[in-house]
């Protein structure tokens, strides 16, 4: 038997996993498959588990997402709280169980101002088709976000963004100097 389920990050719950392996049953694009004998008791019991997930959002900075959202606070969040985050636009979209959630929206607002406290921003002046932003952003673990067509905003630690600099005016001396000749 197959039924069809909308729900978003259920499938990363631990519950939600502990529950598909109870019944025999597997979630696969968006459907429930499983014996027909066990598919109405696992409707139900899907349903029950739903009804006790809490989804929210927390406002975040998109330029300091990438800080906030490191892969050892999700890690730690989802084995703690069983809760999925997830960054959209400005905000990190939470689904956890009901239970739990004024513990982790604290913890979220903390370590985003935290975080929002241990990075900066800056505009540095460079032709904004000078670089593959994505691959200095995983270079360096910062925020890169084109302003205008000679100018880019960088997120980062101070460090980080010394060290960004001095590699844009490197790429573009080594830009002009292949021009030259």
């Amino acid at each position: 038997a197959v039924v069809s389920t909308q729900s978003t990050g259920t499938k990363r719950s631990r519950a939600f996993v502990e529950l598909l392996e109870e019944h025999e049953a597997i979630y696969k694009n968006g459907h429930l498959v499983t014996f027909s004998d066990t598919m109405d008791l696992l409707q139900e019991e899907v349903k029950e588990l739903l009804s006790g997930l809490a989804l929210f959002s927390v406002p975040s900075p998109a330029n300091i997402s990438r800080f906030v959202l490191q892969e050892d606070f999700i890690s730690k969040v989802y084995a703690d709280y069983d809760a999925y985050l997830e960054q959209v636009g400005e905000e990190i979209k939470v689904i956890i169980p009901e239970t739990y959630k004024a513990t982790l929206t604290s913890l979220l607002d903390a370590h985003i101002t935290i975080c929002g406290q241990s990075v900066s921003t800056v505009t540095l002046t460079c032709p904004s088709d000078l670089l593959s932003w994505d691959k200095l952003c995983d270079q360096f673990d910062a925020h890169v976000q084109v302003k205008e067509a000679d100018s880019v905003a960088v997120t980062g630690s101070s460090e980080t963004i010394k060290e960004i600099s001095s590699f844009i005016k490197q790429k573009e001396t080594f830009v002009r100097n292949l021009s030259a000749q």
